[in-house]
């Protein structure tokens, strides 16, 4: 009946704990465990009431062993520092070794009995280690989910910004009251275009590339303010279209730069392509720039070095003040 009660109690209290750890999603709850471990203590203490002498030693007719080793596994997840974690195990060790080793008849029954006792502190050593370690990933990855969302925040910014560069200087200079009718229907026109490339990054309409050349020419003919020259004719071998959407927003870039900033009397645009490989080229006779300085902008730091970058491609830019500017985006083949 005493064997009964005392493991109705076991129970009875393992269920509250565990329900308890159940609703808060994990088990470090320090006064969990201190009762846990009292109710451990107090089994090993009243199991020799009801336990035989000549089984009280022993591995299979002591329940006590088994039913505490995992409350020693516990105080290893439950407690915060490494010495409480000791100090649990060492406990449940020293009270099983005064309530079972005076029953030890022999000597190999009393190595037993001590082999039992270390597995205490064993089982709380490995349980720490591991869970430590389990801990550790978990930190990781938070870490690692938090990084990837900063990544993605911060592509998304730049995605906006890129999105809206371009028209933003198109809106500049439509509001300009010294605007002539012939530049202004130019303007429009092109913020029609820029229109339709927001509704396709803003995933409303979907937008394909139809080519290098074509790409070219559209935008030669938005710019047509600055009678843009296009040599495209060595520009026939199709490039991927990942390539052709970055090449032209860079190249529609340069020329919103040469129109705000160059003062330009002649645009020269020229393309060529080989297979896979490509290289086009934005030259004017403007009023140039230093490069060390302007690089800082986001126009050419981002729309135009980080894009071609992003592609495999490189930039090359030669300005001079008073000379004008020449820019050569290229591609080798992979």
């Amino acid at each position: 009946m005493l064997t009964v009660a005392s493991l109705s109690l076991l129970l009875l209290e393992a269920a509250v704990v565990s329900r308890r750890m159940w609703r808060r999603g994990r088990f470090d709850d320090a006064w969990l465990g201190i009762v846990d471990l009292s109710f451990g203590v107090l089994f090993l203490i009243s199991v020799m009431m009801f336990v035989a002498a000549g089984t009280a030693s022993s591995s299979w007719g002591n329940p006590g062993f088994a039913t505490t080793i995992p409350i020693a596994a516990g105080a290893a997840s439950v407690f915060r520092h490494w010495w409480q974690t000791l100090a649990a195990a060492s406990l449940l060790c020293a009270v099983f070794l005064v309530t079972s080793l005076p029953a030890a008849s022999d000597h190999d029954t009393r190595l037993t009995t001590l082999t039992n006792s270390v597995a205490y502190i064993g089982f709380a050593v490995l349980v720490r280690l591991v869970a430590g370690y389990t801990r550790r990933l978990g930190r990781d990855a938070d870490s690692a989910r938090s990084a990837a969302v900063m990544l993605a925040t911060e592509a998304e910014r730049l995605r906006v910004q890129k999105l809206i560069h371009d028209p933003a200087s198109a809106l500049e200079l439509l509001a300009a009251d010294d605007l002539d009718e012939n530049a202004r229907a130019v303007l429009r026109r092109q913020a029609l275009r820029l229109a339709t490339e927001m509704r396709h990054y803003l995933g409303t309409q979907l937008r394909r590339s139809s080519g290098i050349i074509a790409e070219l020419e559209a935008i030669a003919d938005e710019f047509a303010d600055l009678a843009p020259v296009l040599n495209a004719d060595l520009a026939r071998d199709t490039i991927p279209a990942a390539d052709v959407e970055v090449v032209s927003r860079a190249v529609r870039t340069l020329l919103f730069n040469v129109r705000q900033h160059a003062q330009a009397r002649e645009v020269v645009i020229h393309a060529e392509t080989d297979g896979n490989s490509w290289e086009v080229c934005v030259r004017d006779d403007g009023i140039g720039f230093d490069p060390n300085i302007r690089l800082a902008g986001f126009g050419l730091s981002q729309q135009v070095y980080a894009a071609i970058a992003s592609i495999g491609g490189q930039v090359e830019i030669e300005s001079t003040h008073g000379e004008g500017t020449f820019v050569r985006m290229s591609k080798e083949k992979m």
